[in-house]
């Protein structure tokens, strides 16, 4: 008799970000060039000048008016604590220890991400297709994500992500079916030299992913059923629609 699974409901919890368990990592291992996320460029394994040592931010309330948008939607996925609990302690005082922390946390963090959407997408009676496809690589991504810190600092996710997004595709496309959209891979929102505009338009069970809204946000666009685009996208919102995939279908 096959065993059926039931999604993990508990997952967001298990996934979320407890900034006060992590020592600051997220602001010290990711590297960002000055842009309209960043307001400076900050090499990878530097500690932003805005981190205390107390590993709070010390602009933290006021990140969009100094130009660090970026910071605010930033997600770790809870790999920050994980990270800092396999390691022991502060990265602060011990380089060893912060070269394992700092080389390990965005694999990790990576992996945390695709475990949010795997199990994301795996709540969709929609997608009962693939709930087997998606519960195999769940397991497959809780492994890798298992691995110690050395191990995961030499890792390749790269045909892992393929594997993964192959199945995100598929289940993406079940919950799109209903509603079957246009396809918007690479159309500019708004753009009024754009040939294919898609300010205003009816955009449910669209596939979106990918669609460059620098001139114009798609603020109140009905999208249900569609794969979000990563945010933010020129202060536009995209509600009530999966969050997955980062890598685009």
């Amino acid at each position: 008799m096959t065993e059926v699974s039931t999604p993990d409901r508990g997952f967001r919890e298990r996934l979320r970000a407890d900034c006060g368990q992590c020592y600051g990592i997220c602001c010290v291992a990711p590297g960002f060039v000055a842009s309209a996320d960043f307001a400076i460029t900050k090499p990878a394994e530097t500690p932003c000048p805005h981190l205390r040592e107390d590993s709070w931010c010390g602009v933290h309330d006021t990140l969009r008016d100094r130009g660090f948008p970026g910071c605010t939607v930033y997600d770790c996925f809870g790999a920050g604590q994980n990270v800092a609990a396999r390691a022991g302690g502060d990265w602060r005082g011990d380089a060893e220890r912060a070269r394992r922390m700092f080389t390990a946390y965005p694999v990790l963090r990576d992996l945390h991400e695709l475990l949010y959407y795997l199990h994301e997408a795996r709540g969709f009676a929609a997608a009962a297709e693939v709930h087997g496809e998606l519960d195999e690589t769940i397991d497959a991504t809780e492994r890798l994500a298992a691995r110690g810190l050395d191990e995961l600092a030499q890792m390749s996710l790269a045909d892992h992500w393929a594997e993964a997004n192959a199945v995100l595709t598929r289940a993406s496309e079940l919950l799109r079916a209903p509603a079957a959209g246009r396809e918007l891979r690479g159309v500019s929102c708004g753009a009024p030299t754009s040939s294919r505009p898609v300010s205003g338009e009816r955009i449910c069970g669209a596939r979106i992913c990918g669609v460059r809204c620098c001139s114009g946000p798609i603020c109140g666009r009905r999208t249900s059923r569609s794969p979000t685009l990563p945010a933010p996208i020129c202060e536009g919102r995209i509600c009530r629609v999966p969050r997955w995939p980062r890598r685009c279908f």
